[in-house]
């Protein structure tokens, strides 16, 4: 009588722990889950972030001025007493309109939150 009671109880431990078991694995692929969820999220918002960055660059780019830029059609030509144009020689250095310094600007992801 001692011999199947004994075994009873082992069976019943083992069916206990087996339970334990698929429960702690049931918990940990929700967690999983929602780590997983999580994840998709950040990397979503990373990519707009990128994006985001990506066009203000272009944008500040385009905005800022950049130091030397292409010729105005009237300092191609210059005034000659005789006629009213003259086109300047070929060995004539063009050079831009403006002479100042690049502007840089550095956008930094911490503004952006």
């Amino acid at each position: 009588m001692t011999w199947r009671w004994a075994m009873a109880s082992v069976m019943g431990l083992l069916e206990a722990r087996e339970t334990a078991a698929l429960v702690r694995v049931d918990e940990l692929r929700e967690e999983a889950e929602r780590v997983l969820a999580e994840l998709r999220e950040a990397e979503a918002v990373l990519e707009r972030r990128a994006i985001f960055m990506k066009r203000m660059a272009t944008k500040v780019a385009r905005k800022l001025d950049n130091g030397v830029r292409r010729l105005r059609e009237a300092d191609r030509y210059t005034r000659h007493p005789v006629s009213q144009y003259i086109v300047r020689t070929k060995d004539h250095v063009r050079r831009g309109t403006r002479r100042v310094p690049e502007k840089v600007i550095t956008l930094s992801p911490a503004i952006l939150d």
